[in-house]
């Protein structure tokens, strides 16, 4: 029989109900608990791509998404080995054939970085130039612009326009849309997520001269309406969930992605073998059931 965890008559008061929760939104004691299910999850299937989460490298702020940069290169290094670097739309392209022509049937790997920290082209662009990686960066419109915090607890500051430019330049970087007020989406009107939408669709058209394909939901949180209206204005959006992805079965706006997080790059190995991250599987869940609650 289902039980609600925030409901007073279910299994768990809501006082432990939302602990237990948070406690598993913030994957405290997953990887224990989940670790030897892992090993029994099959492998991803063939022409599946993997869509991998990075936030800031060496950035010194003590977050669970600022990653060394050794890290940063042993992650490449290990995704490298299973799959081949493609752009979020190349990998989109669910043809067999494409994949077969392109790669062989190969794995495919795309990589996304999220917020528009300049802490991007001071210690991710370099990197991704040296190897000739493409990615997308999403790039929330009122921190670049000086009207909003910072997206993540810290101080670093914001790319400029003109630095997002000449990173466009680069030939190898594609700007997604990461909303303006990067603000959590379910929890919104429809009306006002298609304001905020439009205006940052409109913002960034007009400062890249191009039009804006891809978005990332802020937080990776989302609701099948708020999906509708982000299908008006994008043809991809990419969430969390820590799966790979199926381009033939996929829907273009919930692709899921791994986060690439301090300390856990060195099981990165072991989870490209499997189809499912467990951990960022129930995590995900879990801090969407805090969403709907209001509680994160």
């Amino acid at each position: 029989m289902a039980t609600d965890l925030g409901r007073s008559g279910g299994l768990l008061r809501p006082r432990a109900a939302r602990s237990l929760l948070s406690g598993i939104a913030r994957a405290r004691w997953l990887p224990a608990a989940l670790g030897p299910l892992q090993a029994l999850v099959p492998g991803p299937r063939r022409n599946s791509f993997l869509v991998v989460a990075l936030h800031l490298v060496n950035g010194g702020t003590g977050l669970p998404v600022d990653i060394d940069r050794s890290e940063f290169e042993e992650l490449l290094d290990s995704i490298a080995e299973y799959a081949d670097p493609v752009s979020l739309a190349d990998a989109m392209d669910g043809s067999e054939s494409h994949a077969e022509e392109s790669n062989g049937g190969k794995l495919r790997f795309v990589l996304t970085v999220d917020d528009a920290f300049r802490n991007f082209s001071e210690e991710i662009l370099p990197l991704l130039v040296e190897r000739d990686l493409p990615a997308t960066l999403f790039v929330p419109v009122d921190f670049v612009e000086g009207a909003r915090a910072a997206p993540l607890p810290c101080d670093l500051p914001a790319l400029t326009w003109d630095e997002l430019r000449e990173i466009q330049s680069s030939g190898i970087i594609e700007i997604g849309s990461h909303t303006c007020a990067h603000l959590n989406l379910p929890g919104m009107k429809l009306n006002e997520i298609a304001e905020d939408l439009a205006r940052a669709s409109e913002t960034l058209s007009r400062e890249m001269d191009r039009e804006i394909s891809s978005f990332c939901y802020p937080r990776g949180l989302w609701s099948a309406a708020a999906a509708g209206v982000v299908g008006q204005f994008h043809e991809t959006a990419v969430i969390g969930g820590g799966r790979w992805v199926q381009p033939s079965s996929v829907d273009r706006l919930r692709i899921p992605r791994f986060p690439a997080k301090s300390g856990c790059c060195h099981i990165f190995r072991s989870l490209l073998g499997s189809r499912v991250w467990l951990q960022e599987y129930v995590a995900d869940k879990a801090r969407h059931s805090l969403a709907r609650r209001g509680l994160y």
